[in-house]
């Protein structure tokens, strides 16, 4: 059977099964990574494929994946690396250097998944997140859109409002104190020119280095 692999939002292959036994004993491939071949119904993690075939397929599993007392019991925690809004798949990158996937049926917060945020999870025996929360200090990220935030900047832009709003309250008083002036403005016009466009392009941060993606 020929599998394709889709990992970080791409797809590759499809592979033989032996090519994709000797990826997983290279540590190229991660048994959480989902795969789908002719005759199946959905996505499923090369875990679970072949976990159920041959014994050497496990014990080339148990060599690439973490051991099982990593990926049991206790809260863990980590940080959002992908979603696919289409499959409504995801993978998260534990702060125990274990990569594992989820399903937004396990997600719980009231926006989609994004990219760097901070969550909280439990993962079972499979390399799978369940039970995702998103940590409490990033509500502030959560909650702020950049289609607000691109508004506020285009009309009170020079009074620092948008800066103030993500928690950036130094520059905010810096960028309202140079307006005052008509040489400050100078510099204030510019500056407040480039965090527009920045918050467009989705690369503005608030105070914690967190980027502001999401337009509503």
């Amino acid at each position: 059977m020929q599998l394709t692999v889709a990992r970080s939002g791409q797809q590759y292959g499809p592979y033989e099964e032996e090519q994709i036994r000797s990826l997983l004993a290279e540590g190229r491939l991660s048994p959480s990574d989902l795969a789908w071949g002719e005759g199946m119904a959905d996505w499923r993690p090369l875990g679970h494929i072949f976990l159920e075939q041959a014994p050497i397929a496990s014990t080339q599993l148990r060599v690439a994946a973490p051991p099982p007392g990593q990926m049991l019991g206790g809260n863990l925690k980590g940080r959002v690396l992908s979603f696919d809004p289409v499959a409504r798949q995801g993978y998260i990158s534990g702060h125990d250097g274990i990569r594992y996937w989820f399903d937004q049926s396990n997600w719980h917060a009231q926006r989609n998944p994004l990219p760097s945020l901070e969550v909280d999870f439990i993962a079972d025996a499979q390399g799978r997140a369940t039970q995702v929360f998103v940590e409490p200090n990033f509500t502030a990220r959560v909650n702020m859109s950049k289609g607000v935030l691109a508004l506020v900047c285009w009309f009170f832009g020079v009074l620092g409002a948008h800066r103030f709003l993500v928690g950036k309250v130094g520059s905010g008083v810096a960028q309202l104190v140079l307006s005052l002036t008509v040489v400050g403005m100078i510099v204030s016009v510019p500056w407040v020119i480039v965090d527009f466009i920045m918050i467009l392009s989705g690369n503005f941060a608030d105070k914690n280095g967190n980027r502001i993606e999401e337009w509503w």
